[in-house]
């Protein structure tokens, strides 16, 4: 698990190629646990602490939110890429907030946001469970599939991370 969410940070500047489910599943797990970690240690840092400590706790926990986007985005954009779908299906995880906030301005927020929400939410969840395009697709080699180079054939993948 560890080592899926180390690889996603690792490849925070390739956004081309493809991403396994497993490898995208487990990194949005850690990332969520250090999210939420670093989120309860600055509350309870907001009530029992100092305010040195309270500020440097925040500090961290913004600043792990902000240097995780990139190789979040990373991940998502490959995970996509493994699905058949281009960049411009990620909009639909931030269609919400576009939404929200017209919504907001005409005056019909409420239910109907909620609505949209939820069934943004619902579409990208399917699309990230999906399985994988088998073989080859526009975006790169099957990440499930390893090239052997002298025999030009394709065989079944085996992670470096997984335990015999």
């Amino acid at each position: 698990m560890i080592r899926s969410y180390i690889n996603g940070l690792k490849m925070w500047k390739h956004w081309d190629g493809r991403t396994r489910r497993r490898d995208y599943w487990l990194y949005s797990l850690c990332d969520m646990i250090v999210q939420y970690g670093t989120l309860g240690i600055a509350l309870l840092c907001s009530y029992f602490a100092s305010t040195t400590v309270t500020v440097f706790a925040w500090i961290i926990c913004i600043a792990y939110a902000f240097l995780s986007l990139v190789p979040t985005l990373a991940i998502t954009i490959r995970r996509l890429h493994d699905t058949g779908r281009g960049i411009f299906h990620l909009f639909i995880k931030y269609l919400p907030y576009a939404v929200s906030g017209i919504l907001a301005v005409v005056g019909l927020g409420g239910i109907l946001n909620t609505i949209v929400s939820a069934a943004c939410s619902i579409i990208f969840i399917i699309w990230m469970a999906e399985k994988g395009n088998v073989g080859k697709n526009k975006f790169g080699r099957d990440p499930k599939q390893e090239i052997d180079e002298d025999a030009e054939e394709e065989k079944p993948y085996v992670s470096r991370f997984d335990v015999e």
